[in-house]
C-alpha cells in the first residue's frame, strides 16, 4: 500500500532521529585534548562569536565550527609544522591589531587554555563531530587485571575504572539487600516479608534470575519504567500558568505503561508518539499515543493572544523533540542561529513547521475540560477483564460488608434524637453588610439590592467574590440563603439549564476568609475552615457536603426545590469574632468543576449571613428523622433497613470501607467508559510556518515548509 508523501518524509525524519543518538566511544580521561571536552569549549567561548555559526556576525570568512581540512586550507592549522600554524601565531601575539581574540571582546585566553590548543596541534589537530551527531559505535571491552570478578562486559567498564583509581570492588550483598534492590529497580516497590523469605530459603542464581522474570512480568514494571519518561514528556495533571485548571492525560500514561509491560521496539514506541496520526487507518490507541506532544502547558487565560499561544505551544514540541530524542537544546534557534550547534534559526523552523498544523485554539483548556483536539477512548488497561472482574467482585464483598448491622447504631440513634430536638436553639442569623463584588474577566453585571443581595440577573460566570462585613460574636457558622427570580428560568433559584438542574444551579465550592480591615488593604488574612455542611433541601445527588470535597468537584443542588428560598449552612471548625475579624470575603464557584462551569449552572440571587446559636437544619434525611421517634420494635423491616443503611452510609466505622468503595467504584467507571484524550492531527487548512524575526509571534518572515535540520538530515529525495 502506498504510504502519503507525508507519512513517508515523516518515518523517514523519525529515523533520524533515533539514529542521532549517540556514544562517547572513550573510557576515562584520554593524555591527549579531546576536541568536543577540551578544545571546542575555548573555540566556542572565545571564537564563535566571529567566526561561527552566525553568517551575519562572522567575520574574514573564518569559520572554526566547521572542520580541521577548511582551516588547514586556509593555513590556520599547519599539520606539518604546528608550531607555525596561525592559530598558534595568533593567540601567543601581543599587538593587539594582531592577538586574537582581540582585546576589544574582554575575554582573553587563560595560559591553560593555550598550552590545550598548543597540545592539541601538536597530536594533530584531530577533529571530532559532538557525540549527539555521530552515530553508536561499539567500544572494545577494557582489559582488567582481577580475573573472574566480572559477570558481563558492563563489569569489566566498572573494574577498568576501579583499577585506574586503585580502588577494590565492593563485596557482593546481602541476599535480602540484592532481591530488596531488585524490586525497587524494576517496580519501584518492596517485597513483602513473604517474598523476601522465598528468596533467603534459596538465594541462588537461578532463583535471582527467576525473580528478574516476574518482575519484569508484573504490571508493575511498566509503571516504574514509565516515571522516566513521563518527566521527559513534561506529563502533568494541569495546565500550568497561572490559572493551572486541570486536564486529562490518563489515557497516554496508560499506554505509555502497556508500552513498556509490552516490550514494544523502541521505533515503533518513537513513531507512534510522534505521528501515530498519520498512521494510515490509525486506531484509537496509536491516536492516544500522540498525546506525548500534547503535555505541554495550555492558558485559556483572558489578556493572553491566541496566535503567541500557539508558538509556544509549538515551541515547546520542538523543544521536547530536540532534547529528548536529539540529545539537543533548540531553543537557542527559535530566535538566531545556534551559536554552538549547527542548528540555523531556518532549521528550527522548518522542524517547527511538522508541529504547527493542528487544529489546535491558543485559548481552551478552561473548566477542567481537555483542550482540542481531542478524542474519546478507552484505556488500553480496559483490555484486562481479569482486572475489571476482580474490582467487581471487591466491590460486591465491600457492599456485603457495608450491609452487616453495626454495634454502635443504637448510641448513634439516643445522641440523633438528642442533637434533633435541640435544632435552632438560641437560633440567630445576623444579615452580612456587602462592601464590593468583583468578578474580573467573568461575564455578568452584578446588582447589590438594599437588603445586602447580591444579584446577577443573567448569571455570574464562575467565581465572583464578594466582601462584605459583620457584626456579630461567637460565630458558629456562614449561611448563604437563595431567593427565587421571575427573570430566571421557571421563575427559580438560578440560572441552571443543564445536568438535569433547570432553575436550578450547582454550587461547587464556598471559600472564605476573615480579615481586621477590608481585604483589599491587607496582606494577610485568616482562611476560615469549614467542619460541615447542612441545607434547607437537597437533590439525592447533590448534597451539601458535595461542596467540602475540592477533588472531586460534585456540589450542592438544592433542585427541585426552586420555587421558594433556600440556603445552605458552612459550619465553622472554630468560632468567628466580628470585634477581631469583622470583614469577610467569600468566594463561590459554580458548576461542577475546579473553575466552574459558567453562568449555565450559577445562582443568581443570594446574601450572607453571620449564625449563632444552633443550626435548624440537619443532615439527617426528614425520613430518618421519623423513624428514629420510633423504638426498633415498632419498626416494620424495610424501615429498619432505611434506619440501619442511613447509619452505615455516615458511621465512623465504615468510613475506610466507604473510601474503598469510591476507589473501586470510579476505577471500573474508568475502565469501562471512554474517557477525553488531547491526541495530535492535521488540520483541514494547516497553519503556514514562518520564520520568526527573533521569535515574535507577529514578526514574520520569509515562509518555510517541514523539514529536518540539514546537519541532521540530507534532504530527503522526492517521494512519488
Amino acid at each position: 500500500m502506498m504510504l502519503p508523501k507525508r507519512i513517508c518524509q515523516f518515518t523517514a525524519s523519525i529515523a533520524a532521529l533515533c539514529l542521532a543518538y549517540g556514544a562517547r566511544a572513550d573510557v576515562g580521561r584520554a593524555q591527549q585534548p579531546d576536541f568536543q571536552r577540551d578544545i571546542r569549549p575555548i573555540l566556542s567561548d572565545h571564537c564563535f562569536a566571529c567566526h561561527g555559526p552566525d553568517e551575519h556576525q562572522r567575520k574574514a570568512e573564518l569559520r572554526f565550527d566547521a572542520d580541521a581540512e577548511s582551516l588547514t586550507e586556509q593555513g590556520i592549522i599547519n599539520l606539518d609544522d604546528p608550531a607555525q600554524s596561525e592559530l598558534l601565531r595568533r593567540v601567543l601575539a601581543t599587538d593587539p591589531d594582531e592577538q586574537m581574540p582581540p582585546p576589544s571582546f574582554g575575554k582573553p585566553l587563560e595560559e591553560k587554555q593555550i598550552a590545550l590548543l598548543r597540545r592539541w596541534l601538536d597530536s594533530g589537530a584531530k577533529w571530532a563531530q559532538h557525540w549527539a551527531f555521530r552515530s553508536p559505535q561499539r567500544t572494545a571491552i577494557p582489559a582488567t587485571q582481577s580475573m573472574g570478578w566480572a559477570r558481563n562486559p558492563i563489569d569489566d567498564f566498572v573494574l577498568a575504572k576501579l583499577e585506574s583509581l586503585k580502588l577494590q570492588p565492593s563485596s557482593e550483598a546481602e541476599p535480602a539487600t540484592r532481591l530488596r534492590r531488585l524490586f525497587f529497580d524494576l517496580t519501584g516497590l518492596p517485597p513483602s516479608l513473604q517474598q523476601l523469605d522465598e528468596f533467603l530459603a534459596d538465594p541462588s542464581d537461578a532463583a535471582y534470575e527467576a525473580w528478574v522474570d516476574k518482575l519484569l512480568a508484573s504490571p508493575h514494571f511498566g509503571e516504574r519504567m514509565t516515571l522516566a519518561w513521563l518527566d521527559q514528556a513534561r506529563y502533568a495533571d494541569t495546565n500550568g500558568y497561572s490559572i493551572d485548571g486541570g486536564r486529562h492525560m490518563s489515557l497516554w500514561r496508560d499506554w505509555v505503561i502497556d508500552a513498556y509491560n509490552r516490550n514494544m521496539p523502541f521505533d515503533q514506541f518513537l513513531l507512534e508518539q510522534m505521528a501515530g496520526d498519520l498512521l494510515p487507518n490509525a486506531t484509537p490507541d496509536q491516536l492516544v499515543a500522540t498525546g506525548f506532544h500534547r503535555n505541554h502547558m495550555i492558558t485559556h487565560e483572558g489578556g493572553t493572544i491566541p496566535a503567541e499561544n500557539l508558538v509556544n505551544y509549538t515551541a515547546d514540541r520542538v523543544k521536547t523533540t530536540g532534547e529528548v530524542f536529539l540529545g539537543l537544546t533548540l531553543g537557542c534557534a527559535q530566535c538566531h542561529d545556534h551559536k554552538f550547534d549547527p542548528i540555523t534559526q531556518r532549521d528550527y523552523y522548518r522542524l517547527f513547521a511538522y508541529f504547527n498544523e493542528l487544529s489546535d485554539r491558543g485559548l481552551d483548556g478552561d473548566g477542567g475540560r481537555n483542550a482540542a483536539p481531542t478524542i474519546m477512548a478507552h484505556s488500553v488497561m480496559a483490555r484486562d477483564q481479569q482486572q475489571v472482574a476482580k474490582l467487581r467482585d471487591e466491590l460486591v464483598q465491600i457492599e456485603e460488608q457495608l450491609r452487616a448491622q453495626l454495634p454502635s447504631q443504637t448510641a448513634w440513634e439516643a445522641a440523633t434524637r438528642q442533637e434533633l430536638a435541640r435544632l435552632g436553639e438560641q437560633l440567630e442569623l445576623h444579615p452580612a453588610q456587602v462592601l464590593k463584588v468583583s468578578a474580573p474577566n467573568r461575564t455578568g453585571e452584578s446588582e447589590v439590592l438594599p437588603d445586602g443581595t447580591v444579584y446577577f440577573r443573567n448569571g455570574s460566570d464562575r467565581s465572583p467574590s464578594v466582601s462584605t462585613k459583620i457584626d456579630a460574636d461567637n460565630i458558629t457558622a456562614l449561611r448563604l440563603e437563595f431567593l427565587p427570580d421571575e427573570h430566571f428560568p421557571h421563575a427559580g433559584l438560578g440560572h441552571g439549564n443543564e445536568r438535569g438542574l433547570p432553575g436550578s444551579f450547582l454550587l461547587t465550592a464556598f471559600n472564605a476568609s476573615a480579615t481586621e480591615l477590608p481585604a483589599d488593604q491587607v496582606d494577610l488574612y485568616r482562611t476560615l475552615a469549614i467542619a460541615d455542611a447542612t441545607a434547607s433541601a437537597s437533590h439525592p445527588e447533590f448534597p451539601p457536603q458535595g461542596c467540602l470535597n475540592e477533588e472531586d468537584f460534585n456540589g450542592w443542588s438544592p433542585h427541585p426545590h426552586n420555587q421558594t428560598p433556600q440556603h445552605i449552612t458552612f459550619h465553622l471548625s472554630q468560632p468567628l469574632n466580628a470585634s477581631e475579624t469583622p470583614y469577610v470575603t467569600f468566594m463561590v464557584v459554580w458548576g461542577g468543576g475546579p473553575y466552574g462551569g459558567g453562568a449555565a449552572l450559577s445562582g443568581g440571587k443570594y446574601r450572607l449571613y453571620a449564625v449563632t446559636g444552633r443550626d435548624d437544619d440537619s443532615n439527617v434525611p426528614v425520613d430518618v428523622r421519623e423513624l428514629l421517634h420510633l423504638e426498633p420494635s415498632q419498626r416494620t423491616a424495610e424501615q429498619a433497613e432505611r434506619v440501619r443503611a442511613y447509619y452505615a452510609s455516615v458511621a465512623p466505622e465504615t468510613a475506610n470501607l466507604r473510601y474503598r468503595r469510591a476507589i473501586v467504584e470510579q476505577r471500573i467507571k474508568y475502565l469501562t467508559e471512554p474517557q477525553s484524550a488531547m491526541v495530535m492531527d492535521s488540520a483541514a487548512q494547516p497553519r503556514e510556518t514562518s520564520i520568526l524575526n527573533r521569535g515574535q509571534y507577529d514578526q514574520q518572515r520569509e515562509g518555510v515548509t517541514a523539514g529536518m535540520p540539514a546537519s541532521l538530515l540530507p534532504p530527503l529525495e522526492p517521494v512519488p
